[in-house]
């Protein structure tokens, strides 16, 4: 087992313990070493220059402590083992905000589904609790259950899939965007959705929530998924951040009016970049453990220039038929 380094700054060894469970593992292909004739070493030919991190908007202690970290850990110290590692979590840690709620967000306005009216149901109500129980009204201006929620969203989405569908894992173009939008139906779709996965995490634990909001992708190739977050990252990653409010009111809901507000924009900052370039640099390998699914982690590794400092990536998974992913984790 490699040997792990413990360090005092907490970004920097975050962990995601509820991702680890039942996970899917990315690393790069292990190349065959050189092997190269013995050299006679002269005193000084055998030290290694330690890289440090250098940008000028570190605080101050932290930098001081990083740098002091690669001293006592890179590969120039006497302490130096060949198999050390750092692991990140990845959300709201070395990204700003969450990728996969921002992923969401951009599934609903891009209407990039594969699911039919038919399955919504099914999928929805994947491994929740009593689908009967009220649940409060945090999020809904009435007292509803989850099969409240869920017949609201599921007519909301058979209108929307017999008038603007059938939908397709890369969503509409720009026009049918602008188009679908403006019926009231899709902001009834959307908020409610949204709100939903809120509901959920309240209502039962990250462990059921955090699944239920990858079986949107139900019907999907890995590598479907993978596109779908590379296009949501390069869209929130050059936006301003701010806030957005979704509302909805629809006559006749079962769950009656509801309001989500979420928050607009996501990136990597310069420091992370250069964080993980200097431990890779010090021969010290960087992974990602994130209660994100597996596909969006990897397309937000690459949407954000981490892809060459990276070892790999320990995510969610789902279960693939086929080739395609069902509602199971």
């Amino acid at each position: 087992m490699k040997k792990f380094l413990a360090m005092s700054i907490a970004f920097l060894m975050a962990l995601s313990f509820v991702a680890c469970g039942k996970t899917a593992v990315v690393e790069p292909e292990v190349e065959t070493p050189q092997v190269e004739s013995p050299q006679v070493e002269t005193p000084g030919e055998s030290e290694v220059a330690t890289t440090y991190v250098e940008r000028d908007d570190w605080d101050a202690f932290v930098k001081t402590n990083v740098n002091a970290f690669m001293d006592m850990y890179g590969h120039g110290s006497n302490n130096y083992d060949e198999n050390s590692y750092v692991v990140f979590d990845f959300d709201n840690t070395c990204s700003i905000f969450d990728i996969e709620e921002q992923l969401a967000v951009y599934q609903l306005q891009q209407m990039a589904f594969v699911f039919t009216p038919e399955d919504a149901e099914k999928i929805l109500l994947t491994e929740l609790g009593d689908a009967q129980m009220l649940r409060g009204t945090d999020y809904s201006e009435v007292d509803s259950s989850y099969n409240d929620w869920v017949t609201d969203i599921t007519a909301a989405y058979s209108y929307l899939y017999d008038t603007y569908g059938p939908f397709t894992a890369k969503g509409l173009d720009d026009e049918a965007v602008i188009k679908v939008q403006a019926d009231p139906q899709w902001i009834e779709f959307a908020t409610k959705m949204r709100a939903m996965y809120d509901l959920v995490y309240d209502s039962e634990s990250a462990s059921v929530a955090y699944p239920w909001v990858l079986y949107w992708f139900t019907g999907m190739t890995e590598e479907e998924v993978y596109d779908l977050a590379l296009a949501s990252h390069n869209y929130y990653g050059a936006v301003e951040t701010s806030e957005v409010t979704w509302s909805t009111s629809l006559e006749g809901s079962k769950v009656g009016a509801v309001e989500y507000t979420w928050t607009s924009g996501t990136g990597v900052p310069e420091n992370i970049k250069e964080l993980w370039a200097a431990l890779q640099a010090n021969g010290i390998e960087v992974w990602v453990c994130s209660a994100s699914g597996i596909d969006p982690i990897r397309a937000a590794i690459d949407a954000f220039g981490l892809h060459e400092y990276c070892t790999g990536a320990i995510a969610m998974s789902r279960v693939l038929e086929d080739g395609k992913y069902v509602n199971a984790y």
